[in-house]
């Protein structure tokens, strides 16, 4: 209940604010479960994927955010699990994984933390991984207006137009397919989902 409410808050104060536009929702899967992974740029952009995609969506956050107990419940409330950003964090891996088995959406900032000067990084390989361990197609994803809104370092938003752009859900059980096996192949994966989501920024339509 608190995430739909959330939810529906966030959408009107994003279109009434902040011109709120979605593009490419066609492209959005039916059902789950898939990845959603795009650009990084603002405390935002998960509120603004949480209100694209009709399904919900669970995302990882820096575990500090939960050392508040009103936050860490809030947090919980909406689907977030903590991850601890100073190691490899399998538990967060497996629960990300698990959550694809259990035929959920997970959002994923592949840069790995948001982008100091608004430019795009390209993906590490992770998300890869969990993509082809839990089964699920990803869904890149363009998120523009972001920064200009709430950059990081600054405490107050300003109004400017939001658009999020969704591309094709790039299927990498089938990327990496050879001969009836599944030849995974990280490097090139990250290639290819780094590829789709420059596109989906450049492309202005």
């Amino acid at each position: 209940m608190i995430y739909i409410i959330s939810k529906i808050l966030s959408t009107v104060t994003l279109k009434i604010f902040f011109g709120f536009t979605i593009k490419g929702r066609e492209n959005i899967p039916k059902k789950p479960p898939y990845i959603i992974a795009g650009n990084h740029t603002s405390y935002l952009d998960p509120i603004v994927i949480g209100c694209a995609f009709p399904h919900k969506v669970r995302f990882m956050a820096k575990k500090e955010l939960f050392e508040s107990k009103f936050l860490s419940w809030l947090l919980r409330q909406l689907g977030v699990f903590p991850v601890n950003r100073e190691t490899l964090d399998i538990s967060s891996v497996k629960q990300s994984i698990q959550i694809l088995k259990d035929n959920g959406v997970l959002g994923i900032f592949p840069e790995g933390t948001r982008s100091r000067d608004g430019r795009f990084r390209g993906v590490t390989k992770g998300v890869i991984g969990i993509a082809i361990k839990g089964r699920a197609p990803i869904v890149p994803v363009a998120l523009r207006g972001t920064y200009e809104a709430w950059p990081p370092g600054k405490k107050f938003l300003k109004p400017h137009k939001i658009v999020i752009k969704i591309g094709k859900p790039i299927d990498f059980l089938e990327v990496f397919r050879e001969d009836g096996k599944i030849v995974v192949d990280y490097e090139k994966g990250a290639e290819i989902l780094t590829s789709k989501i420059k596109e989906l920024l450049e492309d202005e339509r």
